[in-house]
């Protein structure tokens, strides 16, 4: 009876969270929330451990659980709101991973504590990590400033015109991309091709590379490599405003003399059986 009223109060405060988060989340920034649940984590560990007056542990709880479900839901909603659509079940999947992973390790560390000292010394313990973690977690800023436009960049490009069109499974395909290059762009052009790196590599892209041609230098060439056609298609609806933002500096600096920088799709020539 008294450990379900334990974990009732746990529900209840849960409950009255639920219904007053959004009117909180108006006042106070993510950060500053975060913390408060913490510092009153720590409290309540202490307070479990140390205090045998079952009204001040029920009320201990009660604000537990409204911290819960508070901090469930901002990081939640941080992790939904930091990636793009097209990874939201793999970013959920390696945050889900983290957190669960955290609360069974933790789960075994405390209990081997508490079997071989006493719970008391588990719950002063776990409150004197938790405090010393807020040095660390206090640097990590989520929900803060305005959120980045993380939404597919509208740009209705047809499909590549090719007078063998890949399957889907075909691959893996090669981009070849050459630019012409004057000499006096050519630091900035490297600067911000390099951080066009990282939108192929985030868009699905195994391998990435920008090469100078050592006979005519002006003449840049990136590559990138999909694993598949499919997969290379994909990648031209997961493209960021930000995104593009970059690949417009790196054309801005293409010599346009020599018109629009080549595009070509080289694909995986696999071996004929029986020729």
């Amino acid at each position: 009876m008294g450990y379900g009223i334990l974990n009732g109060c746990l529900g209840v405060g849960a409950v009255v969270a639920a219904t007053t988060l959004a009117w909180i989340r108006k006042r106070i920034s993510a950060d500053k929330l975060l913390a408060i649940t913490s510092v009153y984590y720590i409290a309540a560990l202490l307070v479990l451990g140390w205090v045998k007056l079952p009204v001040v542990v029920i009320v201990t709880l009660l604000g537990a659980g409204f911290c819960w479900t508070s901090t469930m839901s901002t990081l939640n909603v941080s992790v939904q709101l930091s990636v793009p659509a097209w990874v939201y079940a793999r970013a959920l999947g390696a945050y889900l991973m983290t957190f669960q992973g955290g609360l069974a390790l933790g789960s075994v560390l405390w209990g081997v504590i508490a079997q071989h000292a006493s719970t008391r010394v588990a719950f002063t313990c776990a409150a004197a990590m938790f405090a010393l973690s807020l040095s660390f977690t206090s640097r990590i800023h989520i929900l803060k400033g305005a959120l980045p436009d993380l939404t597919p960049y509208v740009f209705k490009r047809p499909l590549p015109a090719l007078a063998a069109p890949p399957g889907p499974e075909d691959g893996p395909v090669r981009i070849s991309i050459d630019y012409r290059v004057q000499p006096q762009n050519y630091a900035a052009f490297t600067r911000a091709i390099h951080e066009l790196e990282g939108a192929r590599l985030r868009d699905g892209a195994i391998r990435w590379g920008i090469y100078r041609d050592a006979a005519d230098p002006e003449h840049l060439n990136e590559t990138f490599v999909m694993e598949s056609w499919l997969e290379y298609l994909r990648s031209r609806e997961r493209t960021t405003a930000a995104d593009q933002r970059i690949r417009e500096r790196v054309w801005a600096l293409h010599d346009e003399a020599s018109g629009p920088p080549k595009i070509s799709h080289q694909v995986w020539a696999g071996e004929v059986p029986g020729a």
